[in-house]
Formats: structure tokens, C-alpha cells, sequence
């Protein structure tokens, strides 16, 4: 892997966790002084909750769970090369990523996103390993490592501080009651999926044709179902109903590719902490797309699409 390379996926990195953190920023702004508007236009669903400039909060924190594990790898990487420069100009970088990592956690906490809430867990989670792990090998190798334990120990309390304190600005009830509806939102979800399930099925197996799905939908819901769906809430049945069998294959074999990319790319010695990142964020959004459709959105998209091509960018194509 090329200096230029390197250097490439880090700038990546750091321009969505910039836009992730700007995001964060105004869709707590815009929650905190009770504007309920998205870029001047009033809000008229999810009124209690920040969405950023997404209409619906899930949306916003699937960008944000991208945003998260970018500046994951960043602070990693930075941890790994605490050696490259300065003490300044390390724990500037340090904080500057702490602080933006601090702002999107607070950020998915208070969206009520499960999706969200499962990918902060797991992504702080990793973070906190990640840092003790490599410290630990340091500290067997060369003797204890102070940078990497102010680093693990300010991202720790950073971590501890901003959940903390979004739970005291805003009581987690939201949250008891996102998880006592788990039931009956996964019944609903199924009710969507079943509908569309059959849809695939009659136009196998070449699909109805891209885009068509919200004019499908009404000619196999249900009477019991009366809410007209424009989205099927799952990606992969929506892609399948539209493109027939290509529109299923077509996103496996994009994840994977991207899967057997990041093992040729793992098994190398160098950059591991972004690769493992990015790894880490395109799965928790594959996950959350048999759920949600927020790979429908280019907001969601294009940032995925960025972070997939930093992904596979060092492998030798030729």
C-alpha cells in the first residue's frame, strides 16, 4: 500500500466523519431549540426527534453509524502513529477526533434508532478493545505506552461523558418504549415484507422495473394492511421486487466482494485500523438495510459508495 494511498483513505475518512460530526451538530441544534425544521422547511413527522436534514431519524443514523466507525479508525490510526510527530500536534488530532466521535455518539443516542443504539455499542465497544489491545502489545514490546493510555482513557471518559450526559438532557424514556415496541414493529415490518414478498415472486424474474415499487405495492397489500407503503423496508425484497433476480444477486455479490477484499486486505500488516473500520461500518449498514431503505437515499448512499471504494482502493486490481 502506496504512502499516496494511505494518505487517500484517510482523507475519506475524515471528510465523512466531518460530515457525520456537521450533521450531529445541527440535528441536535435543531432539537435542542425545539425548531422541528429540516434547512428552514418545518418538520411534520418525528417531531421529538433530531433527523439532521433526513426526514426520518433511522436515515440519519445510518449516515452517522458511517461517520462513527470512520472516526473510529481515525482515532486508531492516529494512536498507532503516535510516534510520527509532536506531542502537540498528536493530541490536537487526538482531540479533535474525540470530539467529533463524542458529538456523533450523543447524536445516535438521542435519534431512539435501535440500529443506531446497536452500532454505537458495538463501534465504542471496539474502539475501547481495539485501543487496549494494541496498547498492551506496545506496552509487552517496548515498555508502557503513556500515548496510547491518555488516548484509551480520554476516549473512554469522552465515551462516559457525552452518553451520560444525553440521558440526563433527555430522559431515556423514548428509548423503554422503542424497545417494549420491538414486537410490534418487527409484526409491521412483516407485514410489509410479506406483500412484497409475493410481489417478487409474481414478476420473477426480471422484476417490475426500477422505481416502480410504490405503484406495485397497492396491487398485493393486503385489506388488513390500509397504510399505502412506498418502501418496503428492506432493501434486498425492494431491489428483488424491481430487478428480479439480478436485483437480489447484485447486492450479495457487492457485499461479497467487500467481504473478500477486506480479508485479502486484513491479512496485511498495514492500515488495518481503517480497513477494519470500514469493514465495520458497510456491514452495520448492510444490517440495517434489511430493516430500513436508506440505501434508496443518495444522503446514504453516495458516503457508503466513498466509503466501499477506500475500502478495496489498495488492493492490486491489475
Amino acid at each position: 500500500m502506496t504512502a499516496s494511498t494511505r494518505s487517500s483513505r484517510r482523507l475519506i475518512a475524515a471528510a465523512l466523519g466531518c460530515s457525520a460530526f456537521g450533521q450531529a451538530a445541527y440535528g441536535l441544534a435543531e432539537a435542542l431549540s425545539n425548531h422541528h425544521q429540516i434547512l428552514g422547511v418545518p418538520k411534520t413527522h418525528y417531531l421529538p426527534l433530531p433527523s439532521g436534514t433526513f426526514v426520518c431519524p433511522n436515515h440519519w443514523a445510518a449516515l452517522l453509524s458511517l461517520g462513527l466507525f470512520a472516526v473510529i479508525g481515525l482515532i486508531i490510526g492516529f494512536a498507532r502513529h503516535e510516534h510520527d510527530d509532536d506531542g502537540a500536534s498528536r493530541w490536537a488530532r487526538m482531540m479533535l477526533s474525540s470530539t467529533a466521535l463524542a458529538v456523533i455518539a450523543v447524536a445516535l443516542l438521542w435519534s431512539s434508532s435501535r440500529a443506531a443504539l446497536a452500532a454505537l455499542g458495538v463501534g465504542l465497544s471496539l474502539l475501547v478493545v481495539a485501543l487496549l489491545w494494541r496498547s498492551g502489545r506496545d506496552q509487552g514490546e517496548a515498555g508502557p505506552s503513556r500515548g496510547l493510555n491518555a488516548a484509551l482513557g480520554v476516549t473512554a471518559l469522552l465515551a462516559i461523558v457525552s452518553v451520560s450526559g444525553a440521558v440526563m438532557m433527555r430522559p431515556p424514556v423514548p428509548l423503554e418504549d422503542d424497545l417494549a415496541r420491538v414486537s410490534q414493529d418487527l409484526s409491521g415490518r412483516r407485514m410489509l415484507w410479506a406483500p412484497a414478498w409475493e410481489a417478487r415472486a409474481e414478476f420473477s424474474p426480471l422484476g417490475s422495473g426500477a422505481g416502480t415499487y410504490p405503484a406495485v405495492q397497492p396491487l398485493f397489500r393486503p385489506r388488513s394492511f390500509p397504510v399505502q407503503a412506498s418502501h418496503a423496508h428492506n432493501d434486498y425484497i425492494e431491489f428483488a421486487v424491481e430487478l428480479g433476480w439480478l436485483g437480489l444477486l447484485l447486492p450479495l455479490a457487492w457485499i461479497g466482494a467487500i467481504g473478500l477484499g477486506f480479508t485479502r486486505l486484513f491479512a496485511r500488516a498495514r492500515d488495518r485500523a481503517l480497513t477494519a473500520a470500514f469493514a465495520a461500518a458497510l456491514l452495520a449498514l448492510a444490517l440495517h438495510e434489511t430493516v430500513d431503505f436508506s440505501l434508496q437515499l443518495a444522503g446514504v448512499a453516495v458516503p457508503a459508495a466513498l466509503l466501499a471504494g477506500a475500502l478495496l482502493a489498495p488492493l492490486p486490481w491489475g
